[in-house]
């Protein structure tokens, strides 16, 4: 295992002890719960997937099989999507 930056692990317990619990539609999804810069939500969906989640058409030259993830921010209170419990990306 590589090193760890001193205060990586308090700092990281910190942020999961903090944040909101994976609950609602972003668990029913199948999400796991990630740290980065940010605690996030995340489960895998597809380009055309999130766009028809979003109620947004596919670009013509996007390609909707394009693999990806719906993530949720568990540390923000806005929510941007109905159904969801924080800010979706």
């Amino acid at each position: 295992m590589a090193d760890l930056p001193d205060g990586f692990v308090s700092s990281a317990t910190e942020k999961l002890n903090t944040s909101r619990l994976l609950a609602g539609c972003i668990a029913a999804m199948g999400a796991k719960t990630y740290i980065g810069n940010k605690v996030i939500h995340a489960a895998p969906m597809t380009h055309a997937e999130y766009n028809q989640l979003r109620g947004w058409e596919l670009p013509t030259d996007g390609n909707g099989n394009d693999p990806g993830y719906i993530v949720q921010y568990a540390d923000q209170d806005h929510t941007n999507l109905a159904g969801f419990t924080g800010y979706i990306s």
